[in-house]
């Protein structure tokens, strides 16, 4: 996206404040609720959200979905939107099921609940974000979609809290029956959450049916504060880590005469040492070297604090089942009850 995608919306007619919220629902969802808009320029419904959706219109940068009920969903689809942040092909443009409007829409609300916390806004920022300043290893990120051979194809907000040093994952239940979705997506990011020293997994649903059950789950995948000991991040034992760790200050000095020995070593540790504590272990060990004893000590003490905590959304949203019946006498308010554009 642009370096100022504030500006780039407002380009196209949108004020400062209509323009930020349309950046959210570009970059998270796709989809909102007239709602939604009112909260976030801190307005009950009247002629300010009247007029900023028949603004949306007239440019046709959303179409209306009709839920019945006098219930409605509006998709920001337009690919001229998404050319102004520079991603036109934004999969967010694209129609989606039922349950997976919701899904976006919850993850929205539960934005425009935390507007202080920074969200990772794109599958390539999440990327970005885990191998570059993490520095963990792309074998370690969650490929979660069969049809994708991408890493984070999926919804999962995730949010970097720099200050407490821990990254935060919201998983929503758009309403399911059952756990399925939520045990695919523990399997999923297994690897992930595995390598990471500190994470706390939000669960977040519109009913707590589930709450219990999916605190068990996590609980079972992920103990709490589970200590990690030195033969769990020295496989091959202290000596070998620090035999590492010298050679690979020689290979990133670039002074050379390494043997292929040092390179098999090489080869070796970087399979075997993918952790950020091993990263933050080699940094240390460079700024003041230690030994083998030193390496011990500080593997022993190294933890990985999980967390987890549900979150209730006491908000109404759409019944999407009776968008599917015959519709009934139209709406004063007109606009609400425009018809879906055809947007392929």
């Amino acid at each position: 996206m642009p370096d100022d995608p504030i500006s780039s919306i407002q380009s196209a007619g949108y004020t400062d404040r209509e323009a930020s919220f349309l950046y959210l629902v570009a970059a998270h969802s796709g989809y909102f609720l007239r709602r939604q808009f009112d909260q976030f320029i801190h307005r009950h419904s009247g002629a300010i959200a009247q007029n900023f959706l028949t603004k949306a219109k007239r440019l046709e940068h959303i179409a209306t979905l009709d839920f019945g009920q006098q219930r409605h969903v509006y998709h920001l689809f337009h690919k001229d939107f998404y050319t102004l942040l520079g991603v036109p092909d934004s999969q967010n443009r694209r129609r989606k099921g039922d349950a997976e409007i919701k899904v976006r829409l919850m993850s929205l609300d539960y934005i425009l609940q935390h507007l202080a916390e920074k969200f990772l806004d794109s599958r390539e920022e999440k990327i970005r974000f885990f191998t570059e300043e993490l520095h963990i290893s792309p074998k370690n990120l969650p490929n979660d979609d069969r049809y994708s051979d991408r890493p984070f194809a999926n919804r999962i907000l995730i949010s970097p809290d720099k200050e407490r040093k821990v990254v935060r994952f919201v998983f929503p239940d758009e309403g399911t029956r059952s756990l399925i979705r939520f045990e695919k997506f523990l399997a999923d990011y297994q690897s992930l959450f595995s390598v990471l020293e500190k994470f706390e997994l939000v669960y977040l649903a519109d009913v707590d049916i589930h709450f219990v059950h999916a605190a068990r789950l996590f609980e079972k995948s992920f103990p709490r504060s589970s200590a990690q000991d030195s033969g769990t991040l020295c496989p091959k034992g202290a000596e070998h880590l620090l035999a590492y760790f010298r050679v690979r200050s020689r290979y990133d000095a670039e002074t050379g005469g390494l043997t292929m020995a040092d390179f098999l070593l090489l080869r070796d540790g970087h399979a075997l040492y993918t952790m950020p504590c091993h990263q933050k272990l080699y940094q240390e060990w460079r700024m003041k070297p230690f030994g083998a004893d030193g390496i011990r000590q500080r593997t022993q003490s190294a933890t990985s604090a999980t967390s987890f905590r549900t979150e209730l959304l006491g908000l109404s949203y759409p019944i999407f089942t009776y968008r599917h019946l015959p519709k009934g006498a139209q709406s004063i308010d007109s606009i609400e009850q425009t018809p879906a554009r055809s947007i392929g």
